[in-house]
């Protein structure tokens, strides 16, 4: 049983320090990213701000507005709630507001002044529903996408990570590895997996990659651009749980996120054969 879990107030810090982080981000994005901006799809050419509100930043995750429990997604109606839409008026009209150099700051600010009673709302429920006070994973920090749910002859096994072994860290105690050999069983045995695949920040962190063969690091891919999923922002959450303002200060003195998010994967034997040196 883990000893001296995050507090409340560190979870509401979180979520307020998360959400300032990304007002400031989003600020930013928008001056950048202009509708004429060439994309890399057709869908996200002409891009506006409730778009890249919806797109870039899961704000919305963190209000009162979302009636999900934490980690479930978005529901197909979510952002036709009428109290999200009116924050999201509300922010336009402050982004229209902001347009000096200076103005980041200020977005930030009076943006999470429009929010922060429906983020400490939502706060209050989210942190009983925390995934790391849940004993749910199937493989330790590790659990694994069901692939024969789109293909039945597929062997490629995507898989997420968590720590699920907060406040200690996941790099501790050979965790990584033993998670590893025993989500590759699992999924040889349930699957017929031959392989591992996952899309995160953790691909370009060095603590990360050593786990892994040069099959592993080759592989890897840039997934951009900068987009609402926890690949980009769980690199914001600390081995507590709470904010990670090294990783933070990083982001706003660069406006880069200090580990981009790429996809990589590897066989299970490359994996296995590299664990066993370690």
């Amino acid at each position: 049983m883990n000893t001296n879990p995050k507090t409340y107030e560190e979870h509401l810090h979180y979520n307020h320090e998360l959400v300032k982080s990304k007002l400031w981000f989003l600020w930013n994005w928008c001056k950048t990213h202009s509708e004429a901006t060439m994309w890399p799809s057709t869908e996200m050419k002409s891009e506006n701000f409730a778009q890249a509100l919806r797109r870039r930043v899961a704000i919305f995750d963190k209000t009162d507005c979302n009636n999900l429990p934490q980690g479930r997604g978005l529901a197909p109606d979510a952002f036709k709630d009428p109290k999200w839409l009116q924050f999201e008026a509300e922010l336009l009209d402050l982004y229209n507001k902001t347009q000096d150099e200076e103005d980041a700051l200020r977005f930030e600010t009076d943006g999470f002044q429009l929010l922060k009673l429906s983020l400490d709302a939502r706060a209050k429920r989210e942190y009983q529903e925390d995934p790391a006070h849940q004993n749910t994973y199937e493989c330790g920090i590790l659990f694994a996408n069901n692939p024969t749910h789109r293909d039945p002859n597929a062997k490629r096994i995507f898989f997420h990570i968590v720590n699920t072994v907060a406040p200690q860290s996941i790099f501790e105690n050979d965790l990584i590895p033993r998670c590893l050999f025993e989500l590759m069983d699992q999924c040889r045995e349930d699957f017929g997996g031959d392989s591992l695949v996952t899309n995160t920040w953790l691909n370009s962190y060095p603590r990360w990659l050593k786990f892994f063969p040069q099959e592993w690091h080759d592989s890897r891919v840039l997934t951009g651009p900068v987009d609402r999923r926890p690949g980009w922002w769980y690199q914001f959450l600390n081995r507590r749980g709470a904010f990670n303002l090294k990783h933070a200060s990083i982001l706003w003195q660069t406006g880069e996120f200090p580990y981009p998010r790429q996809i990589a994967g590897c066989s299970f034997e490359a994996l296995e054969r590299h664990l066993r040196t370690l």
